[in-house]
């Protein structure tokens, strides 16, 4: 008997012959033309001659691609047919033959070039291991490491030369890998081609680096035939927060690919062309960076606001915009979800190990060796904590002293009035405490917390080693204050350490994580639930009561961003939210099931300690 799926394909193969049409073959290579991008999608949609219709995935660089560029096969792609389904279909992937030699013509040709490439897995292949790796377009490769190459982990970045390219069947092509010399490493990169050269003129502001990028536009996408601000400026966002996740740089909008200005007053009256966003904006300069802000803090969070400054400026008769970007002191999420970082002269899409890898350098930032500091001589953690019979325990040590990262500058906005500049909240290691718009070079300074516009929204957490938390509304208590001045009272007066200060909003969220008894606990309070006060001499909140629940041998108290509540909402003690609670215990079967991944998940967007 013959099947339903032999019968339509038998059905479609007459209808091909009948009509002349070009008949599909599994493993076959085809040309199709370009018709769009569906950059939500990440579909790319195309015809062939008889004008049937097909998709094909597009990587994350090609919906960046301007389509009318050379450097886009004329508006062709040449496919791989993967798959003709029972019902006919044809399932398309691109030629990685042409995507290479188009992404590393250096290889192509036969010459060495070093590229950035992020661990994806480790495969071992009849006792060899390999890594899997992923470049910066998105597209995985194989490396096999020499004796002398350093151990590589899922997430780790490593720079390779890629020194060949081979042809392979089924859709296979790759590209050579090698690993990078140090006289590579430290030779002097070439000299930028002149007007004589073959290859096109670099522009007044250079080329596109690891810290510099041009987009001509936030109203046209690449490919399209007319304006589309809100898909285009996805793709500055997403820019932006590669940069904020990497070491910063800076966003030239108004810039083509060659380096050129070519301005963005044009722009200004198709600035309310939006068709998701409400609100409306002014057709100048202003409207253009509300516009971008706007944007920022619907797909960023506010908390990005902290790290850009914008400005504007004239070239050859054009206005640029350009947008300075910050590294970011935590992982700067796009729509609650997606992970970008600049990867050499890209912007990256992270997935899987990446992510955890970024997350845990972002980490590793929020506690920086940035001031060395004399110990003051007031009672430590373990003087607080009751005795506790351990039988051949380790011997414990000082809990060490978190600080958050000060950066380079402050986003300084409306200083004209005063109390709405960003400024910095010092503490100093004999009690006293001040504020200010740089950072005091004082050598007994013990923590500089910035605090951010808008200021009034942000307010400076003091954890100390007794489990208390004291809330601090520091744009309230500097006001009648001058600037540079110590005053006293800058902690609690009765010797108990003060382990770390940060700042939050009370949309943040704070981390408790203790052990009891050789058990562990961890709870999650929101900072709304702590008490605001305008003294930092206060003992604030007691979160985990370590002297009124015995056993309690280690208490730590750490920040979760706002962003991430959805995330760590089952650790919240909604019927119990006091400190005679130290939360969940973890290692109870029922909550190793249901929280463990929770847990995990908290360790990577907080300084939780194992």
């Amino acid at each position: 008997m013959t099947s339903l799926a032999t019968t339509v394909r038998s059905l479609k193969q007459i209808n091909y012959n009948s009509t002349n049409m070009k008949e599909y073959k599994v493993g076959d290579y085809y040309n199709f033309w370009v018709t769009g991008i569906g950059n939500a999608n990440h579909r790319i949609y195309l015809k062939d001659d008889d004008d049937r219709r097909f998709t094909v995935y597009a990587y994350d660089f090609q919906t960046e691609w301007d389509w009318s560029s050379p450097q886009v096969p004329v508006q062709v792609l040449k496919c791989y047919v993967k798959e003709i389904t029972d019902t006919g279909a044809v399932i398309l992937e691109q030629s990685k033959d042409v995507l290479l030699i188009v992404l590393y013509p250096e290889a192509y040709k036969g010459e060495s070039k070093i590229c950035t490439f992020v661990v994806d897995s480790l495969k071992t292949i009849n006792d060899t291991l390999y890594y899997v790796v992923s470049d910066a377009y998105g597209i995985t490769h194989m490396f096999k490491p020499s004796a002398l190459c350093p151990a590589l982990q899922p997430g780790d970045e490593v720079q390779l030369n890629v020194t060949g390219y081979k042809q392979k069947e089924n859709n296979r092509s790759c590209i050579y890998l090698s690993e990078v010399t140090t006289e590579e490493k430290h030779s002097v990169a070439p000299a930028a081609p002149t007007a004589t050269d073959e290859e096109t003129p670099v522009g007044e502001f250079g080329e596109e680096t690891d810290n510099r990028e041009f987009k001509s536009t936030i109203i046209y996408p690449a490919g399209a035939i007319g304006p589309d601000i809100d898909t285009q400026m996805l793709v500055i966002l997403k820019t932006i927060a590669g940069f904020m996740n990497a070491n910063g740089g800076i966003l030239y909008i108004g810039v083509n690919d060659n380096g050129d200005a070519v301005g963005i007053e044009n722009e200004y009256k198709l600035l309310n062309t939006s068709t998701k966003d409400p609100h409306h904006y002014q057709e100048n300069k202003d409207g253009y960076e509300n516009k971008l802000r706007s944007s920022m803090n619907a797909f960023l969070g506010p908390v990005a606001q902290d790290y850009v400054i914008i400005t504007f400026s004239e070239h050859n008769g054009h206005t640029v915009c350009e947008v300075n970007v910050q590294p970011s002191r935590s992982v700067i999420w796009y729509n609650e979800r997606d992970a970008f970082k600049r990867m050499g002269n890209r912007t990256t899409h992270l997935r899987s190990e990446a992510i955890i890898k970024l997350v845990l350098d972002k980490m590793n930032l929020l506690r920086p060796v940035a001031l060395q500091i004399t110990p003051t001589a007031v009672k430590s953690q373990e003087e607080l904590l009751p005795e506790v019979p351990t039988g051949d325990a380790e011997p414990e040590t000082e809990p060490q002293t978190i600080k958050v990262e000060v950066p380079s500058k402050l986003v300084m906005k409306g200083e004209k009035k005063k109390g709405y500049g960003s400024f910095y909240m010092n503490m100093f290691t004999n009690g006293d405490w001040s504020w200010s718009k740089n950072i005091p070079t004082d050598s007994d300074l013990e923590f500089c917390i910035p605090i951010n516009a808008p200021v009034s929204k942000n307010d400076l957490i003091m954890v100390y080693a007794d489990g208390c938390v004291n809330r601090v509304d520091a744009y309230h208590l500097h006001l009648d204050k001058k600037e540079n001045k110590r005053y006293m009272n800058g902690r609690r007066n009765d010797g108990v350490k003060l382990l770390k200060a940060f700042r939050a909003t009370e949309d943040d969220m704070l981390a408790c994580d203790s052990m009891q008894n050789g058990h562990r606990f961890v709870k999650v309070h929101p900072v709304a639930h702590v008490s605001r006060h305008d003294n930092m001499s206060l003992n604030g909140n007691r979160l985990i009561n370590i002297s009124g629940i015995s056993g309690v041998t280690m208490t730590d108290i750490c920040f979760v961003a706002a962003e991430h509540e959805n995330r760590v909402s089952a650790l919240f003690k909604t019927v119990n939210q006091k400190s005679s609670s130290l939360g969940f215990q973890m290692d109870l079967t029922k909550n190793e099931s249901k929280l463990g991944q929770v847990v995990k998940t908290l360790e990577t967007l907080s300084d939780v300690q194992n």
